[in-house]
């Protein structure tokens, strides 16, 4: 027990005995009498209570002050005098923060103060489910794994101008969270860092970004902006998957690489630019973002992934010179789609009438879903039509098909209007039709009047 309490209760005792003399004596108090105690230190009608303190290890200061007008309880962490480091010690089941034995933690904390601290350890304040405000120092380097997971009612003001990382699952779920506005850089936002902030409308960093981690914004349904004005490293796997209320995302510098999914059924995402080079499109990157209509790849892109954009709302491609890889399904049922074109410096691909093949034209990879041809002609160069290249094609009703095709991929005529595709004209007989391979889910291929 503290000294300050030691003495007021000594006090008290002292005045109860005294009174209980004078009542057995006969004498009387005024009705109107009152008696009021302090703790040392305290002044009548001061707000706040001695509260509890502590430190964890041998460089911080812990104070927990709570209101008596009933506000919430202020955490204040803080250096010690002389302290030689700035960072929280990593928790141990003998050595962690005491704040976390207090009564007040779960349900009185409202406020953390932090003073000095380059780097909050991992789980300092998750799940502290009264918190509202965190007063960042404006030093914090490093945001430790599961920081504040959990603080539900947290906002946050003012974020620091530089953080090197912010750690898996830092902020997960803090739903009142309503913007990540940053006046500097960060080094790596890590994985599931903000999954499931429902509250966040805009992200914006001034400075660079190295790396957007995996699920980093999973389900982040109250965005709607993004805007980087410096360069990005990086936005990986399920980035921003399924944000359905993104409506533009733009990238004044350069952007290395959009990964796997990391768009995934953006429904509402109208707008992505890249201003600077942009090297990489994942697989599925951009599946399901209907509404996806301004969007120019850009000169220096080297590789698009499988299905980047399946079912996208884009209604023009322009390959560059540069690319070397487009995986299979890239632009399938893109149903805005009607041409698409390859710069002629590209070693690797070419176009001829909006229909896009490989450099030697013998391999059909991707028919426009909007280009409205009754009768298309299959060049003789052509062996194999690759997977998903004519799927949810409006598309020709007649078909001309050589000797040279030998492969037909899965899905590639799949979801093919049937109505429109009557009749296929080959020119070898009905047993080399069927030394055809045709993969799976091609019965708009396979059910058509074909004609030797």
């Amino acid at each position: 027990m503290k000294e300050s309490l030691k003495k007021t209760l000594a006090m008290t005792l002292c005045l109860l005995m005294v009174l209980s003399s004078f009542a057995i004596a006969g004498f009387k108090l005024p009705e109107t009498f009152s008696l009021s105690v302090f703790a040392d230190g305290e002044d009548e009608g001061e707000g706040e209570s001695e509260g509890e303190s502590g430190t964890y290890g041998d460089n911080i200061k812990w104070t927990i002050k709570s209101e008596a007008d009933g506000k919430p309880a202020v955490l204040t962490v803080e250096l010690v005098e002389g302290a030689t480091s700035t960072a929280m010690a990593a928790p141990t089941a003998s050595n962690y923060p005491g704040w976390w034995d207090s009564e007040s933690y779960n349900s009185d904390i409202g406020t953390v103060v932090l003073k000095g601290i380059t780097e909050i350890c991992d789980h300092a304040f998750a799940h502290c489910n009264a918190l509202t405000s965190v007063r960042f120092s404006g030093a914090e380097e490093i945001i430790g794994v599961e920081a504040f997971k959990g603080c539900l009612n947290l906002k946050v003001d003012a974020w620091p101008t530089f953080i090197d990382e912010i750690k898996e699952s830092a902020f997960e779920s803090c739903r009142s969270l309503t913007a990540l506005d940053i006046m500097g850089s960060i080094g790596t936002i890590g994985k599931r860092a903000f999954y499931d902030c429902r509250g966040i409308a805009s992200i914006c960093v001034t400075g660079t970004v190295d790396e957007i981690g995996e699920e980093a914004f999973y389900f982040c349904n109250g965005l709607t902006s993004i805007t980087f004005p410096g360069n990005v490293g990086s936005i990986d796997k399920r980035g921003f998957y399924s944000c359905a209320s993104l409506s533009s995302v733009k990238v004044t510098g350069s952007l290395t690489s959009v990964g796997e999914e990391a768009f995934y059924d953006c429904e509402n995402l109208r707008s992505f630019s890249v201003a600077g080079s942009f090297e990489e499109i994942g697989k599925k990157a951009f599946y399901n973002c209907s509404n996806l209509t301004d969007f120019t790849i850009p000169g220096e892109l080297k590789t698009i992934g499988e299905l980047a954009f399946y079912k996208s709302g884009i209604s023009n491609v322009s390959i560059p010179a540069t690319t070397e890889a487009i995986g299979v399904g890239a632009f399938a049922e893109c149903s805005k789609l009607s041409a698409i074109k390859v710069d002629a410096q590209n070693p690797d691909y070419c176009a001829v009438d909006g229909v896009l093949y490989n450099k030697d034209k013998s391999t059909l990879i991707s028919y426009p879903a909007k280009k409205d041809t009754q009768k298309f002609q299959l060049p003789d160069t052509v062996t194999a039509i690759e997977e998903w290249a004519f799927s949810g094609c409006i598309a020709p009703s007649v078909m001309y098909i050589g000797l040279n095709l030998g492969t037909v991929g899965d899905f590639a005529f799949q979801d093919f209007n049937t109505a429109n595709l009557k009749d296929i004209y080959y020119e070898g007989t009905e047993e080399s039709r069927n030394e055809i391979d045709i993969g799976a889910n091609n019965d708009s291929f396979t059910n058509a009047t074909w004609h030797y």
